[in-house]
């Protein structure tokens, strides 16, 4: 599975710095069982929601948000930001 690398920049001085990089991936067979799994164990989560959660945890990563709801799904590193 290939995905498009994006990076932000922030202007720095009179430069470019990189502050991010993000990988997009497309939602394929793997993503969409795990996604299934977890809309069927928490009915609450949303599908676009059950969808990132299920590529989290493929691509073992977390998932960083406002919403306090991704902390129901189980084996799911979430970080929650309070702003």
């Amino acid at each position: 599975m290939r995905g498009r690398l994006y990076a932000a920049y922030t202007r720095i001085g009179g430069g470019r710095k990189r502050i991010s990089q993000i990988e997009v991936k497309e939602v394929d067979e793997r993503i969409s069982r795990v996604a299934g799994r977890i809309k069927c164990r928490v009915r609450t989560v949303s599908l676009a929601d059950a969808l990132l959660a299920a590529a989290a945890k493929i691509f073992d990563a977390a998932v960083v948000t406002t919403d306090e709801d991704f902390r129901e799904i189980s084996g799911l590193r979430v970080i929650v930001l309070g702003i």
